[in-house]
């Protein structure tokens, strides 16, 4: 049933040949989707179908996106409203966390923060900001606030330094953070050594990971699904190399930040967030 749904979902990849351009940057999200299959093809369950339909989220919305030039960043800015809305809604204190967990708000919001950073700063960016600030994530603000101090003063040093930054400034903000995601990376490295070549499966890596997963997108995919998962993924980005050169600057400053965010929490099991990631990538198509 897993592998079913994962071959239905690729059929938009087969049979999308109208640009190279999708083609190009829809690989790595390709290479993502079938380690998630693969992995999900150990434990055949509805929570591994669901971890198959999320991942697939993304290569479906880049396709989509990919079809309609120049639409793609208008739509992720225009998300910062509705985000907004419900980031302001969870401060009431009835209502914490019950529509959307808090640091997945947080980490919505990177794509289309990136999707506002221009040369000239717009006053319509404080939405996202303030929606940002409401979810009080500290993953999500700090690798926000990296984010935009790349897209602002682009070096070369500027991500290496910016991925230091990150455990570096969570140690400062709150030094127990840091112990408890040492906790999961630690049960992501053991789950990776206790079976890597095809990992353990989806949400099997102890008694520590309440939630399933390493709280870090590569631990999660080396432990779920091993060296296979991680071969398709680097075989996903191999593919789709060129598409970094072709994404406008403010694409990338995403890019990187959700990168930076997916140190600290796995981001990729959540369909809202990976259908936002497709449409910053597609941006290539409306550069």
């Amino acid at each position: 049933m897993v592998g079913a749904a994962g071959i239905l979902m690729a059929l938009p990849v087969v049979l999308e040949r109208r640009s190279r351009k999708p083609d190009v940057i829809v690989w790595p999200f390709v290479g993502f989707a079938l380690g998630r299959t693969v992995c999900a093809a150990t434990r055949l369950d509805l929570l591994s179908l669901c971890h198959v339909l999320t991942a697939w989220t993304g290569v479906v919305s880049v396709i989509y996106a990919s079809r309609r030039p120049g639409q793609a960043r208008h739509a992720l800015r225009w998300m910062a409203f509705p985000l907004g809305i419900v980031a302001l809604i969870q401060t009431l204190p009835a209502m914490q966390n019950t529509l959307i967990n808090r640091n997945t708000l947080g980490m919505a919001i990177i794509p289309v923060l990136a999707a506002w950073l221009d040369d000239r700063l717009d006053w319509r960016l404080i939405v996202p900001v303030l929606a940002l600030s409401l979810t009080v994530s500290r993953g999500a603000i700090i690798a926000s606030a990296l984010m935009v101090a790349w897209y602002y003063a682009v070096m070369r040093v500027a991500v290496p330094l910016t991925v230091a930054a990150v455990p570096v400034l969570m140690a400062v903000r709150n030094p127990s953070s840091v112990k408890i995601h040492a906790n999961y990376w630690l049960a992501g490295i053991r789950g990776f050594l206790s079976s890597p070549l095809i990992g353990l499966g989806p949400a099997r890596l102890g008694s520590v990971e309440l939630v399933g997963h390493a709280h870090n997108i590569l631990l999660t995919v080396a432990s779920w699904s091993g060296i296979t998962g991680l071969g398709l993924l680097g075989w996903g980005f191999w593919r789709g190399r060129q598409g970094w050169s072709m994404l406008p600057r403010w694409a990338r400053a995403g890019v990187i930040g959700l990168a930076l965010a997916g140190m600290v929490d796995d981001w990729s099991l959540h369909p809202l967030i990976m259908a936002l990631t497709g449409a910053l990538a597609s941006s290539l198509s409306s550069n």
